[in-house]
């Protein structure tokens, strides 16, 4: 329904706030003429195809029937484990290089700090001395 709107052919209602003024202005709007041009343009992209919708509907049937199932037809994801199918291999190679490059960065940046205090407390020392 939503397309339909999109599309400039119809006007969505919300049932919540439904009445009947709400009922009389959707039909008025829908009654303007390039809502019917919109959705003649609609209607003859429906049309134009090679086959009826039931007679799409049969041929389907029975081209599964005939292939017995028509298994190469079928999604690989089927044949996949439930984490391969939601990706969360991925997810978890992109987490884990993460994770690494945060434990570098935070290495690096201790080690830095680390001799940088210790440089300053040996030429404190030295000072004193």
């Amino acid at each position: 329904m939503k397309a339909v709107e999109l599309a400039g052919a119809g006007v969505i209602l919300d049932y919540a706030s439904l009445s009947q003024q709400t009922i009389l202005e959707g039909i008025r709007t829908v009654l303007k003429p390039e809502y019917k041009f919109n959705m003649r343009l609609l209607q003859a992209q429906y049309r134009d195809r090679p086959m009826s919708a039931m007679d799409t509907a049969i041929f389907w049937t029975e081209y599964v029937i005939r292939h017995k199932g028509a298994p190469h037809l079928r999604t690989a994801a089927v044949h996949m484990p439930w984490y391969q199918t939601l990706c969360l291999d991925v997810v978890l190679v992109f987490i884990t290089v993460l994770l690494a490059v945060v434990f570098c960065i935070k290495l690096s940046i201790t080690l830095v700090l680390r001799k940088l205090c210790s440089s300053n407390s040996s030429t404190h020392k030295n000072k004193k001395d």
